[in-house]
This record gives C-alpha cells, sequence and structure tokens, in this order.
C-alpha cells in the first residue's frame, strides 16, 4: 500500500511535462516503458494510449520504476466507450479510470490468488481475484474481467492485457446490501441498530486533518441461512439477541452488537485471511464490537472461523464458495454459512498494525524540547491508513507532528517513521487492542539504519527491553519489545518505545504479539 499521496504529487509533476516523443530513448533496449510498449502494438493497444494520452498520463506512465500495468485491448475500450467520445469524459475521470489500472508494485501472474490483489491500486481501491475455466485457467478480476496475455515486461514493471476495461468501483458495501435480494433480515438489522451507514464510509478526516481512506469486511448471512436456524424473520432475531430496556442504537444491545461482531475491521479478503506468517495455525481479526474479533484457522486451504472442539464434535463457520470476495469502494463481502455468535478469543497469534489505526486505538508521541525551547523534525503527513484518531499527548500545541509513512517492499501498509531529535528525549507510544489473558512475545517490525538510536520498550510502564535501530544499511527485523510477558485478564495495553540514546530516528511497523 502505497505513498498513494506521494505518489500522486509526483505523477502531477511529471504530468506537467511536455508529452515529447521518447521511444529514441530507448532503441537500444529489448524492453520499453509502459506506453512506448503499447505503441509497438497499435493494433492491440492504440485505444488505450488515446485514452492515457487524453488523461495527459503519457509520460507520468513512461518514468522509470517497479509497477503493474493492466491493460484492455482495443475491444475491451470499444466496449466500454460504446460509441462515447473520450471528449464526454471529465481529465479527472479518466485519470482515476488509468490509475485503477496501475499498481505500486510487480505482480506477477504467480502472484494472483484468489481473493485480492495484496495490494490496492493508485486509487485506493482493492481489485479482487478469482479463477474460472476459459479455455485453461483464466484470472478474474472484479468478478467481470479476465486477465488474456500475462507477464509482459516492461522497462518500468510488468503488463497483463484484460479483456475489459476496469470500471472504478463506486458502490459501497450499503449500496450493496440495499439493492441486494435474499438477504432482507441482515439488512433490516442493520438498518434498525443504525449500523447500515458505517458501511457507506470510504473516508474519513482525522484530528490532524488528514484524509483516509476506510475500509470494512462485511460477513453476510442470508435469509436461506437464517431460516435453517429458526429465525423466520427480523423479529424473531431481535427476540434472539433481546435486551429489554435498551434501544438497540445503544452498544449495550446485545443485536446491536451481534451486528458489530459480523463487521471486520480492514479488508480481509480471503487471500490475507490465509497468509499467516511464522507458521502459526490461526489469527486473531478485531471487529467492529469492541475488543472482541473473530479467530481464523487455515486448515488444508480451507478457511474456519471460531473453531470450537467439544467432546470429539467440530464446530466452525466457513466462507461460502462463490460468494466471497465482492469486493467494493470500502472494503469486501463475504456470505458465512451460520451466525457467529461472540466467541472468547484464545491466545492466538495477533498481528496490531500502529498504521492502521481504528476508533479506540491511540497513538502519542512526546517530544522533548531542546534547550532554546525550540522544536524541530519532520512534518511530513501519513498518506494511507485507516486512521480514525490522533491524541497527541504533552505537546505544545503549535508544534508540527513529527511522523510520516515510510513505504517498504517488506510490509504492506509501510511504516511508521519518527523523529524524537537527537539527545533530546521523547517516547513514541501505541495503544494495542485488547489481548486475551495469557503468556506472550511482543515483537516489531522495524528498519534499522545507521541513523537509527537506541530505544527503552515499556508495556504498561514496565520496562521490557532495550531496542537498537542502528545498523550500516536498510535491514528489517523483528525486534523483541518483551518476552514471557504474562496478562493475566483481557485487555488493552500500552506499548511505549522511550528514547535512550543515538540519533532517536525509529521505524515501526506491525507488532507481532505471539503466545508462548
Amino acid at each position: 500500500m502505497k505513498a498513494l499521496y506521494i505518489v500522486i504529487a509526483f505523477l502531477m509533476i511529471l504530468a506537467a511535462c511536455t508529452d515529447d516523443d521518447r521511444s529514441a530513448d530507448f532503441v537500444d533496449t529489448e524492453k520499453f516503458p509502459y506506453v512506448i510498449t503499447l505503441e509497438k502494438n497499435p493494433a492491440k493497444y492504440s485505444l488505450w494510449v488515446d485514452l492515457i494520452t487524453e488523461a495527459g498520463m503519457y509520460e507520468t506512465l513512461n518514468i522509470y520504476g517497479s509497477y503493474t500495468f493492466l491493460t484492455p485491448n482495443n475491444s475491451a475500450v470499444e466496449q466500454y466507450l460504446n460509441g462515447r467520445d473520450l471528449s464526454s469524459f471529465t481529465k479527472k475521470e479518466l485519470e482515476s479510470l488509468v490509475r485503477n489500472h496501475i499498481f505500486p508494485r510487480q505482480v506477477t501472474k504467480a502472484d494472483f490468488r484468489e481473493g485480492a490483489v495484496n495490494d490496492t491500486n493508485y486509487i485506493g481501491d482493492y481489485v479482487s481475484v478469482d479463477f474460472v475455466a476459459d479455455n485453461g485457467t483464466k484470472t478474474l478480476l472484479n468478478k467481470n474481467c479476465k486477465i488474456i496475455d500475462s507477464d509482459i515486461d516492461l522497462v518500468n514493471g510488468i503488463m497483463h492485457e484484460t479483456d475489459k476495461v476496469l470500471d472504478v468501483n463506486q458502490a459501497t458495501i450499503k449500496t450493496y446490501i440495499e439493492n441486494q435480494d435474499g438477504i432482507s433480515i441482515f439488512k433490516q438489522a442493520l438498518q434498525e441498530t443504525g449500523l447500515i451507514d458505517v458501511l457507506d464510509q470510504v473516508a474519513i478526516t482525522n484530528n490532524s486533518n488528514i484524509v483516509v481512506r476506510t475500509y470494512f469486511t462485511l460477513m453476510l448471512i442470508d435469509d436461506a441461512t437464517f431460516i435453517a436456524q429458526g429465525i423466520e424473520d427480523f423479529e424473531a432475531l431481535k427476540t434472539r439477541y433481546d435486551s429489554p430496556g435498551i434501544e438497540l442504537t445503544d452498544a449495550d444491545h446485545r443485536l446491536r452488537q451481534f451486528m458489530e461482531y459480523h463487521i471486520l475491521q480492514g479488508a480481509n479478503f480471503s487471500n490475507s485471511m490465509l497468509d499467516f506468517a511464522h507458521d502459526i495455525e490461526s489469527i486473531n481479526i478485531m471487529s467492529l464490537l469492541y475488543g472482541e474479533g473473530i479467530n481464523v484457522m487455515e486448515n488444508r486451504g480451507k478457511i474456519r472461523i471460531n473453531y470450537v472442539e467439544e467432546d470429539e464434535e467440530e464446530s466452525f463457520t466457513s466462507l461460502v464458495d462463490g460468494q466471497r470476495n465482492f469486493p467494493f469502494k470500502n472494503g469486501c463481502v463475504h456470505y458465512i454459512n451460520n451466525l457467529m455468535d461472540i466467541l472468547s478469543l484464545k491466545p492466538v497469534y495477533m498481528v496490531f498494525d500502529p498504521v492502521l489505526v481504528e476508533d479506540y486505538h491511540r497513538i502519542s508521541i512526546h517530544k522533548t524540547l531542546d534547550s532554546n525551547n525550540e522544536f524541530s523534525g519532520k512534518d511530513e503527513k501519513i498518506a494511507k491508513g485507516v486512521i480514525k484518531e490522533w491524541n497527541w499527548d504533552s505537546w505544545p500545541e503549535q508544534v508540527e507532528m513529527t511522523y510520516k509513512r515510510y513505504d517498504t517492499q517488506w510490509t504492506p501498509n509501510g511504516m511508521l517513521w519518527f523523529d524524537l531529535g537527537n539527545n533530546d528525549g521523547g517516547w513514541f507510544e501505541v495503544q494495542t487492542p485488547i489481548i486475551p489473558a495469557g503468556k506472550y512475545r511482543i515483537k516489531c517490525m522495524t528498519l534499522t539504519r545507521k541513523f537509527g538510536g537506541v530505544f527503552k520498550s515499556l508495556v504498561d510502564g514496565v520496562q521490557k527491553a532495550e531496542v537498537s535501530m542502528n545498523y550500516n544499511q536498510d535491514f528489517v527485523v523483528y525486534r523483541t519489545l518483551a518476552d514471557g510477558i504474562t496478562f493475566d485478564k483481557s485487555e488493552s495495553h500500552t506499548i511505549r518505545l522511550e528514547y535512550k540514546s543515538g540519533p532517536a530516528t525509529a521505524f515501526l511497523g506491525p507488532i507481532l504479539i505471539e503466545p508462548l
């Protein structure tokens, strides 16, 4: 994911350049930049070149880099235009359409897995992936666009030819729910509990006036599944999860909690659910219900949700084959084959990414001012993430933020890069989701550099380790923040990195919570 705003700014600068023919710059190579490659095969791609040119992105897409370009052929563009002239589109519409076909890293044919491309495109949308039989197995994008030629090498990345234009997805999860048949019970429950509007949210502006995207995963139950469980209509569902004297929209109502539990944080396509690290058996994915989440277990390539075994009897919920990974502007929808009652989470592997901060999480930075009572530091803004609120403890109001997104090839969300200055102290602190009671090792993915400092790690105010960010070159490591720490009850905890010595620069990626 995605230095989206940084890239867009860069693209805007490049787009201001003149669209001179630069093919002569590359005549001695076997591979060419993207648009020049297209121009060398006008019988296939001339209409897409026309669209790129009309969008003012000819030069932009010839810059060096490592990108993935989805390329509709002439037949696909003709079908999409349906007789319309390019002049009937605004330049902004065409720019969005082109960027909808570009990813910031190379994604080869072998990288496509059922679920979604493991990155958002340059307008911040996910593109779903399925496989269909069509003279062999074809990769299907967003349920209707086939890749018909793969892995075409370019100077600046890789290209896949498609049989359709990948139209910009405007529908939200709410749009889908309101227009879908066969889900009347679930739909009314979302409406009555006031949660339907949450599923219309695409972006928010946080307290630092940064506009960021929001993503959700809806675990959807259709009417037939409810009826199989003896729930014939909404009133029967309300009776099952009744909370006398409490309004349906109240956070304490059992039905609202049941519905919040079926809305997960982030876009969790099936491949991301199965991408477990460190040979772990299962993970916990947090829902919108505060402190609660689902447990996801992989079994021979299949997903088992909230698996329970009692008296040699197994029970779990599954995604319905053929009815999962529906992509929308703000996430995805899976149909499930059972009701998910709230399951107390066990101490299993969890990943908490401080870049992706939800409602009840807080990130705080305290910066001690220097001897002149002045502040100096970076003031670049985070470009991407699900960040709803920042809490700046102990900072003068006039002090600028000293953090930014640092995108890497090792973690899709990038890392936080924060600078506490040189030898003048400070700390970085993050509040975790609720962690089930148990014994854990807590580690953090970080990037070491020669100007990195040494930090003390504290959990709930107690020092647990020292963490060095120093190294002679860029090197991704997992630093241990606490080893063998025991939590007696299920609750949220505070993790702090406190400056000790050195240049005081740190890169902070996903935090791994491993049960022992």
